[in-house]
């Protein structure tokens, strides 16, 4: 498991195939954690103003204490790579594998804004 400490300006995650020219950014939803398109996944996290993120992203089963699953999404990734961003950098974390869709497990301290994100991806065959 790939781990980073993040200052998120905007209070926002985004789990995307940055190669992916036609992903669609979701609309925020107030009072949800995870709001998600088929190509792009955005998760509500803590401003910096309130301190840093710690982030994760693997492919390993996730049993986290402390954390409990928020969403699980399929997502796109046409150019193979799974990566977490913030609205100023595309990728602060990355996982390249076969182009085609994963599912996408967002695990999280809080159901409204989160400190502690662990994202896991698991490969589908369509």
């Amino acid at each position: 498991m790939e781990s980073i400490s993040l200052s998120v300006d905007h209070g926002i995650l985004f789990v995307v195939d940055p190669t992916n020219r036609e992903a669609i950014v979701p609309e925020y939803v107030e009072g949800e954690l995870v709001a998600a398109t088929d190509s792009c996944l955005s998760i509500a996290v803590d401003p910096y103003v309130d301190g840093e993120v710690e982030v994760s992203l693997t492919t390993e089963d996730v049993v986290t204490t402390g954390l409990h699953l928020a969403a699980t999404h399929t997502l796109a990734v046409p150019g193979g790579v799974v990566a977490i961003g913030t609205a100023e950098v595309d990728r602060a974390l990355e996982y390249r594998l076969s182009p085609g869709s994963v599912v996408i497990s967002v695990w999280a301290d809080s159901f409204v804004s989160a400190s502690r994100v662990v994202v896991a991806i698991a490969v589908t065959r369509h």
